[in-house]
């Protein structure tokens, strides 16, 4: 019945707006009549402070009551208990928060009598109408919405005072609250083949609970509604014993009880992996003990304080070789550090290729070079003793750069009039798998995520309008691609950008965007996955590129690496350690692009 959770920035001046509304009793609040305005936001402009809100005064209306129970919903550290205080016995009983957070904007409030309540008294009906902002599942996963909502609340009296009878099935907070208190976090999933970690962009309260919060989601079957087939090893009904505390010398400890017994090494491995790389995110944490059934979990040659980089091989981000980015100078191969421009050592640097465009796969052994025309993708090794591989694999209308996976699979997007279509080389032959929606629509670049669990596109509609889409790789039950799915555009509008000419992973959760807010040139944006924030550009205040006309933007997908801009002039861009927009030391460089 009590869900407690906690803020990260402090309510403030803000506040007092609301405490004034609640020790007051809400004189001004009317009992019927005109809709009112609710204010139940909370500023924040500096550190963290507590904030315990009033319960229910006696004398209350209505309107206070619905007022109040909001309020209290808005507290830090955030408990459901206040708010219990404003419902029927009955009521609270039964009221659950766990499932849905419901973010919020522009409430408003009105009551009318119903059902006899004009003679008993006994008996009123409140109307409160918002605009839904997001929903947070019971993991924190967010999914945005701006429709404008209408709960109609019944109050009856107990012991002579209005108590709410069918609270909504929630937890309610404001978006200023939700900004101020929620953090951008992952769950750590493993792919289908259980090889490596998936993170799941999710929402968590910050504060001294974080940990368990966290814990608790993990916990929790990943969903499956974007067809990527994640999967977890924890035990099915595993549950924490206690809270997960954050000791003073960075030892957070997780005490789970269930079903252990049957574990093999392989598999409390991949569970301490996940379950590391999940609680590691909070401040502070160094090392993470796994109790089990009262006892630790005990992994061969593994101490039971597990420091929080142990797992970091089953991290696609960690010890990757994507530092190194490519591109095209006088059509050799060349390799970028900094701004600092080499050819590469071997044919491909030593002598020009009659190619438009490529992509090195991710070991660096192997190239797939778009041939003048777009017409077809040529696959080559990149060591002068392996010529045997170099032949053309593809032969379409208009394909886009090459993209390999982690496993050394080439994939090919090639567009004409009707669409596009994808091509994945297996290892038993070329495929189409299903693009979804994309199929419809001229795919403009296509990128996948270092974890090979999603891919984001920029493609044109069949309005006109090039959108930026994300959405999930699904595979079959033999690890082969079997399409794309869960396909989302990300409300580049709603922050005033329009024309996005390119986009790429900055991380796992977030991908990197060209486009342009109308008044600038093309500057990079950073947006993550499930569309809640964008940042970066005129957004954010950060450096902007200069007057240049940006055409492709490179990630490496992994947060670690910079990002690298090119433009038209064949000129390629990136910043400096203080931010700054610099130029790569060589002009006439084309197709700067990161392994994979």
């Amino acid at each position: 019945m009590s869900r407690l959770v906690r803020g990260r920035a402090c309510l403030a001046a803000a506040l007092a707006g609301v405490l004034a509304v609640g020790a007051g009793g809400c004189a001004s609040i009317p009992d019927s009549g005109a809709v009112q305005t609710l204010s139940a936001e909370a500023a924040s402009t500096g550190s963290t402070v507590r904030y315990n809100p009033p319960g229910p005064v006696d004398g209350a209306s209505p309107s206070d009551v619905v007022n109040g129970f909001l309020e209290a919903m808005i507290g830090f550290p955030v408990s459901t208990r206040t708010a219990e205080e404003f419902l029927t016995p009955e009521a609270a009983s039964r009221w659950r928060t766990d499932d849905r957070t419901i973010i919020y904007n522009a409430p408003q409030v009105s009551t009318v009598a119903t059902d006899g309540a004009v003679q008993d008294g006994d008996r009123m009906q409140a109307s409160l109408r918002f605009t839904e902002v997001a929903v947070l599942d019971a993991q924190g996963q967010y999914a945005a919405s701006t429709r404008r909502s209408t709960r109609q609340l019944t109050l009856e009296r107990v012991a002579g005072q209005w108590r709410i009878d069918d609270p909504p099935p929630a937890l309610m907070v404001s978006q200023q609250f939700f900004d101020n208190y929620f953090q951008p976090l992952s769950l750590y999933y493993l792919d289908h083949a259980t090889e490596h970690l998936v993170a799941v962009p999710v929402y968590a309260p910050t504060g001294d609970q974080l940990a368990t919060s966290l814990a608790n989601a993990l916990l929790l079957r990943p969903r499956d509604a974007e067809g990527a087939r994640l999967t977890t090893v924890v035990p099915e009904g595993t549950a924490l014993a206690t809270s997960v505390p954050v000791r003073t010398d960075g030892t957070v400890e997780v005490n789970l009880n269930g079903d252990f017994d049957a574990m093999s090494t392989r598999r409390r491995e991949l569970m301490s992996a996940q379950i590391v790389s999940t609680v590691r995110q909070v401040q502070g944490v160094q090392q993470v003990r796994i109790q089990v059934n009262g006892s630790p979990l005990d992994i061969p040659g593994v101490d039971a304080d597990q420091p929080v980089g142990l797992w970091d091989g089953y991290d696609v981000t960690e010890g990757t070789t994507s530092a190194q980015i490519f591109a095209l100078r006088d059509r050799r191969l060349v390799v970028l550090s900094g701004p600092v421009t080499n050819l590469f050592a071997g044919p491909w640097g030593e002598v020009a290729q009659q190619v438009v465009d490529f992509r090195v796969d991710q070991e660096i052994t192997e190239i797939a070079a778009v041939l003048p025309g777009r017409r077809q993708v040529r696959r080559a090794s990149l060591s002068a003793s392996d010529s045997a591989k170099d032949k053309v694999v593809y032969s379409g209308r208009d394909v886009l750069t090459p993209v390999w996976d982690a496993t050394g699979r080439l994939w090919v997007v090639d567009r004409d009039r009707g669409g596009s279509r994808l091509t994945v080389f297996e290892e038993s032959g070329p495929r189409a798998p299903a693009m979804g929606g994309l199929g419809r629509s001229r795919v403009l670049a296509f990128e996948l995520s270092p974890d090979d669990a999603r891919f984001v596109a920029v493609a044109r509609t069949a309005a006109g309008r090039s959108r930026v889409y994300v959405g999930a790789v699904a595979y079959a039950a033999d690890g082969s691609v079997a399409g794309l799915r869960a396909v989302t555009a990300l409300p580049l509008t709603a922050y005033g950008l329009d024309n996005p000419v390119d986009a790429t992973w900055r991380s796992p959760g977030n991908v990197a965007v060209l486009a342009s807010d109308g008044g600038q040139s093309n500057q990079p944006y950073f947006a993550r996955i499930d569309g809640s924030t964008i940042t970066g550009g005129s957004l954010s205040g950060e450096p902007l590129l200069p007057d240049i006309d940006a055409t492709t933007i490179a990630g490496s997908g992994t947060g670690k690496s910079p990002i690298y801009i090119g433009d038209s002039s064949a000129r390629v861009w990136l910043q400096d350690p203080i931010g700054r927009w610099q130029q790569a030391d060589s002009k006439g460089l084309t197709s700067a692009r990161y392994p994979g």
